[in-house]
């Protein structure tokens, strides 16, 4: 069926958005300084760890040249050992829900993921974002956008394929969830039509790789454009009033 988005949602995706990032630690997040991590503040720095496993849907090079792409905006960003410790510690209830999420993210088999296992993902995690991090940056941002359209393309037509899409259940809060969206394709709905992450690096990124679809997806040497227009016909399928600005399916 359908699903009918309304006009004015802009808000709730933004909460919606904030909310899944952070729904277990509004409280307990500890004081940072902001050159700590990932952002300007606690939140953020945790919320951006996060996005990286939200937004890689289970790839992990998809999630290594994420993280590639906010060092470019923020060369001066570092990590210590025990940075990355701080922070595995707090993702570890996030994490769970992330990975256990079958239709948002490919790694995990199983809804039911132990705290250690949670722990451990998120330890590995950050020794490759670490390891960037206190790198010099020899990719150029072109590169880093390039891969990253052609990742978020891939894992896109991944669950979008399969019979039921990402199969979430049914979602009876009142208001359109993209969280609970089972024909979401992020490139459609953060990329070309412009909804918010809710983390203001995650929205840019977005836009960048549009903005390179945009360039390209015509491109006679191209093979990939053929499963751009895949992920854009099933995406209009299944939304009402909703189409690509600049793009069509056919």
């Amino acid at each position: 069926m359908a699903v009918a988005m309304r006009e004015g949602a802009a808000d709730i995706d933004k909460q919606a958005a904030i909310c899944y990032s952070v729904w277990a630690f509004h409280e307990e997040m500890p004081q940072m300084r902001p050159t700590e991590t990932f952002g300007s503040s606690s939140s953020l720095a945790l919320n951006e760890f996060l996005g990286t496993f939200q937004f890689s849907q289970g790839d992990m090079s998809t999630q290594r040249e994420i993280v590639r792409y906010i060092k470019w905006l923020r060369p001066e960003l570092r990590m210590t050992p025990q940075q990355q410790e701080h922070l595995a510690l707090l993702s570890i209830r996030p994490i769970q829900t992330i990975l256990g999420l079958t239709g948002r993210h490919r790694s995990v088999a199983t809804r039911s993921l132990l705290p250690d296992m949670a722990a451990d993902g998120a330890r590995i995690a950050l020794r490759d974002i670490a390891l960037i991090l206190n790198s010099p940056l020899s990719q150029t941002k072109e590169a880093i956008v390039q891969d990253l359209a052609h990742h978020f393309l891939a894992q896109d037509l991944r669950f979008l394929e399969k019979p039921y899409g990402r199969d979430y259940q049914p979602h009876y809060a009142g208001h359109y969830n993209p969280y609970r969206d089972s024909w979401r394709s992020d490139l459609c709905y953060f990329g070309f039509l412009g909804h918010t992450t809710g983390l203001t690096n995650f929205d840019q990124l977005f836009a960048d790789v549009a903005a390179y679809w945009r360039l390209h997806w015509q491109d006679s040497d191209n093979p990939e454009a053929t499963k751009l227009k895949r992920v854009i016909a099933i995406f209009n399928e299944h939304h009402s009033g909703l189409r690509i600005p600049l793009l069509t399916a056919s």
